[in-house]
């Protein structure tokens, strides 16, 4: 989406904004969705929206053009981007499903600033079927010095636990102690990965949180 005049509100990587589509055959409603692009490019933004039922749908017949109102910036986790002042402290995103959203702003801005941290993306997914967004992780692993992506397969490897973040983390060379965590998914995946963060000692002021909650 492009402003009607001037340059896009400002937002954080990882807020989300309200979408009004006004078009005659949407009801007179807003709906919440992610940002995925980052604050430096002042000219658009994106969202992310699933195709989830009729209004959703919709969406792919809308034709160029039709207008739209924007509200927000509204909450975020976009704050922990901003520690990233240590190039020793790790960034590890753990998303659950349609959580992935916000992550791609976080991860936009990232390919733009290019800190030397190391970058990891857990996706916990129910099967392969549901991964998407390949072109926008192709860019992030060319454009972000360290980044690595895990898609996790709950069909194939069960859910995440305290011993598969652990394995993971170790995996990769990360420790516990130098990384910021940032947590976005259904409530169960929430509470599931952050009993695994504090069962292996992660402080709590180093996890962050996207509920998804209105």
């Amino acid at each position: 989406m492009t402003p009607q005049s001037g340059r896009v509100p400002e937002y954080k990587p990882g807020q989300f904004v309200f979408v009004r589509i006004k078009e005659d055959m949407y009801p007179f409603e807003e709906h919440p969705y992610s940002l995925i692009t980052s604050p430096q490019n002042p000219n658009e933004i994106k969202v992310a929206i699933k195709d989830l039922g009729d209004y959703t749908h919709r969406m792919q017949e809308l034709p160029v053009g039709v207008e739209a109102t924007v509200e927000g910036p509204y909450d975020g986790v976009w704050h922990v981007e901003e520690k990233l002042d240590n190039p020793n402290e790790n960034l590890i995103l753990l998303a659950g499903g349609v959580g992935i959203t916000p992550m791609l702003g976080i991860l936009e801005e990232l390919s733009l600033k290019k800190p030397p941290n190391n970058v990891m993306l857990v996706w916990g997914l129910n099967e392969p079927g549901e991964f998407a967004f390949a072109e926008e992780f192709d860019k992030f692993k060319r454009e972000i010095p360290n980044f690595t992506l895990v898609p996790f397969f709950a069909n194939e490897k069960g859910f995440l636990d305290t011993q598969k973040v652990q394995a993971l983390l170790q995996e990769h060379n990360l420790l516990f102690e130098e990384s910021q965590f940032v947590l976005c998914g259904p409530k169960l995946f929430m509470t599931a990965v952050e009993k695994a963060l504090l069962e292996s000692r992660v402080q709590k002021d180093s996890i962050y949180y996207e509920a998804f909650a209105l």
